[in-house]
């Protein structure tokens, strides 16, 4: 029985997503998981364990995209020595970049941690997906996904506890702590518009 409402075949859809490397469309279905009427609220637990991962720089996945690569170049020597296979290569390593950096946005915003260097990543991102966009290297399905994500994403930094933990009897922690939820929500919101923005502007 299909029940549209409930948040756990999203979650097992963003676990399978996960195994095939996979973290944007794993962030896209955890948050899908998070935001409906019937919320699975494991996937709180996953997708900070997967934020986790994505603090760090992408080079893990970019030693990988370069690996496979090399594996190709290597069996197929004279494909990939044309200009349309480099290309190719270029425009996939463009993408790869865009979708790790754009995890590791929302990673910031989730998990309340390295805000001091998020303005100057999301500029980065914004003009990643305005070269993109003109380039049509991103489709229909995947600017969706990018919207749905960026909405979610105040949802959940609204209505759903994530970030530091606080006893309100720690006052000067608790003030801190309000205060970066306010300073992510603003920054979540403003994501929202200003990447709507860049794609109106398409």
């Amino acid at each position: 029985q299909l029940i549209p409402e409930s948040g756990n075949p999203h979650n097992q859809l963003a676990v399978i997503s996960t195994y095939n490397a996979d973290d944007f469309a794993a962030v896209y279905h955890y948050y899908r998981s998070l935001v409906l009427r019937h919320p699975f609220l494991t996937a709180k637990d996953n997708i900070s364990l997967l934020f986790q991962k994505a603090k760090k720089p992408s080079t893990d996945a970019s030693e990988r995209v370069q690996e496979n690569g090399s594996r190709r170049r290597f069996s197929h020597q004279r494909q990939a020595s044309s200009p349309a296979n480099s290309n190719k290569l270029r425009t996939g390593d463009a993408t790869q970049s865009f979708f790790a950096d754009f995890t590791r946005l929302h990673s910031i915003l989730y998990l309340r941690e390295d805000i001091e260097s998020y303005l100057e990543l999301k500029n980065l991102e914004l003009n990643k997906l305005k070269e993109l966009t003109q380039a049509c290297l991103l489709d229909s399905d995947q600017l969706l996904k990018f919207t749905v994500i960026n909405m979610s994403a105040l949802f959940v930094i609204r209505h759903i506890s994530s970030g530091e933990n606080v006893h309100s009897d720690n006052g000067q922690k608790a003030k801190n702590a309000h205060s970066k939820k306010v300073l992510v929500e603003k920054f979540a919101v403003l994501l929202i518009l200003d990447t709507l923005s860049t794609l109106l502007e398409m």
